[in-house]
């Protein structure tokens, strides 16, 4: 008797262990949380803040972490400029950018400045709900390629 209890208890555990598994898997995705749409960077001069555009939408209140990556072009391939800068957030629906929105505060202050050359910005966000121990990442969200100039003086 004691058998097949312990043959039924194994059929319980690993049939909760796969079902645990399938509703971790098929949790929301990030964009149930926060979907970031686009990121525009103009052209900007050597020494002037740089302003960027961000379209995005957090559709419920939320704590996550981000990374900012800033890559040059050079020798016709991307490389990392500033190292990747991290952070940690708590969003919220009525949240709005700084007025102008700066590459500086997307930086976290860590990237003022951009010699001259031509780059791109991605970010990525990591959220964690609860019962989700890896978390939920968005797709990157990768900027234009806009070039830093000399300055005119």
């Amino acid at each position: 008797m004691r058998a097949i209890y312990n043959s039924w208890l194994i059929v319980l555990m690993s049939f909760s262990a796969v079902a645990l598994w399938y509703v971790l898997s098929v949790a929301p995705p990030a964009s149930y949380w926060f979907e970031a749409q686009t990121m525009a960077i103009p052209d900007a001069v050597v020494g002037e803040p740089i302003p960027i555009v961000v379209e995005r939408e957090i559709s419920r209140p939320i704590g996550g972490e981000w990374t900012v990556t800033i890559r040059k072009l050079q020798d016709g391939g991307w490389i990392q400029y500033c190292p990747a800068i991290e952070g940690r957030q708590d969003y919220n629906v009525n949240a709005i950018f700084p007025e102008p929105l700066l590459l500086e505060w997307w930086t976290n202050g860590e990237c003022e400045s951009l010699s001259p050359g031509t780059y791109i910005v991605t970010t990525i966000w990591t959220f964690y709900p609860p019962l989700i121990p890896n978390g939920r990442r968005t797709p990157p969200l990768v900027s234009n390629p806009f070039r830093v100039l000399e300055s005119r003086e």
